[in-house]
């Protein structure tokens, strides 16, 4: 789970923002990244992975699954007709 933000480190790209599966992380009015909803993270590692100043600070765990494409894909496969 996301745990913090290095403010010294975080330049507010916003980069953790938008990649972000479940709306954790957000600006505030005053431009900064902050997390709004730390409990709803599920350890997808993308913000720490793409944040070119490595100041997403992570906890130990085990990422959960979540994975809105390859469920999309399943339907997909579900309803195309079989040969």
């Amino acid at each position: 789970m996301i745990k913090a933000i290095d403010e010294l480190a975080c330049t507010n790209c916003g980069i953790c923002v938008d990649v972000c599966q479940v709306d954790v992380l957000r600006i505030n009015e005053e431009g900064k990244v902050y997390i709004a909803y730390q409990g709803d993270c599920f350890d997808c590692l993308e913000c720490s992975y793409l944040c070119p100043f490595d100041a997403i600070i992570m906890s130990e765990g085990v990422p959960k699954v979540y994975n809105p494409g390859l469920k999309w894909k399943r339907i997909q496969e579900d309803l195309s007709p079989t040969m």
